[in-house]
Parts: structure tokens; C-alpha cells; sequence
């Protein structure tokens, strides 16, 4: 309950009380020693530490729901820490450490056939190469997101694989 008050709150802006629902929801799945609860609880909290800039706090809280994901074998889980961690490299301009999260979440993405993900980690590459004007490298990342997109019948990313090939 504490979980679902917090993730509203994050919905709505309100990133003082997300924080203080989802921190008390992680307190009680530790003491009942629920880890994938756990880890889900640091993902929120690191996406709202991410949405309010403070990059260091999120990126603490992200490793240790990865390390969470790793022990207790949710793929996804993993999959979607591994990107956050590359998101917050990547808005500290650490280019090299993006990537290499990034690579991680998509051979994992690959290997555990999450097409979604496949397809959303294509477009951040595509995004950063772009951005690193290695134009070819971004050019296959769209069209290789664009082809899953469209595939499997999301508009949303398929719109943003457009636009980062029209650039």
C-alpha cells in the first residue's frame, strides 16, 4: 500500500511525499525480507532521486536494486536497473560508462528475448551516439528499435526512433 501511495505521489510531482511512502514501504519489505519488493522500492526511489537531479543518490539506490535483481534472478528487474544506471552516466556525461550499461542491458534484453526493452535500449544508444555525432552507429540503432517497435505495436517508441532518424 505504501509502494502504490508513493509511486502516486511520484505521478503527481509531489517528489517529498514519493520518497517518505515509498522509503516506509522499503523499510517493512526488509523486515519481512521480501527482496524483489525490495528492489522495487530502490528502483522507485532512485527514479524519483533521478527526476529531482541528484544523480550520486539515484545511482546508489539503482546498484542496489541490481545487485537485488542478480541475487533473486529477475531478469527484467535487472534489465531495467542496468538502464537506469546507463541514464544516470549518461546525464553525468559519463559517455564510456553509459554505454557500457547499456550494452549490458541490451545483451541481457537479447538473451532473455524482452523485445520492449530491446527496443527502448536501442533508442537511448541511438540517442547517445547521435549525440557523439557517429552518425551510422545511431542510424542502426534507430532502425533496429524502429523494427521492434513497430513489430510489436509501440507507438510511443517507434515514434521516437523516427525522430532520431529524421535527425
Amino acid at each position: 500500500c505504501y509502494l502504490n501511495i508513493g509511486v502516486i505521489y511520484f505521478s503527481t510531482g509531489n517528489d517529498s511525499k514519493a520518497l517518505e511512502y515509498i522509503k516506509q514501504a522499503l523499510k517493512m519489505y526488509r523486515a519481512m525480507g521480501t527482496k524483489p519488493w525490495e528492489g522495487i522500492c530502490l528502483h522507485n526511489i532512485g527514479l524519483v532521486y533521478l527526476n529531482q537531479k541528484k544523480y550520486f543518490q539515484s545511482l546508489n539506490y539503482f546498484k542496489q536494486g541490481l545487485t537485488i535483481a542478480r541475487e533473486t534472478g529477475l531478469r527484467n528487474s535487472e534489465i531495467y536497473h542496468l538502464e537506469c544506471i546507463a541514464t544516470v552516466h549518461s546525464r553525468l556525461n559519463d559517455i564510456p560508462k553509459s554505454l557500457a550499461f547499456y550494452d549490458k542491458a541490451l545483451e541481457l534484453a537479447e538473451k532473455v528475448k524482452s523485445k520492449n526493452r530491446e527496443a527502448s535500449i536501442l533508442s537511448n544508444l541511438g540517442n547517445i551516439y547521435l549525440k557523439q555525432k557517429k552518425y551510422s552507429l545511431s542510424t542502426k540503432s534507430f532502425a533496429r528499435a524502429l523494427s521492434i517497435a513497430l513489430d510489436l505495436g509501440m507507438p510511443n517508441e517507434a515514434w521516437v526512433s523516427y525522430y532520431g532518424l529524421a535527425l
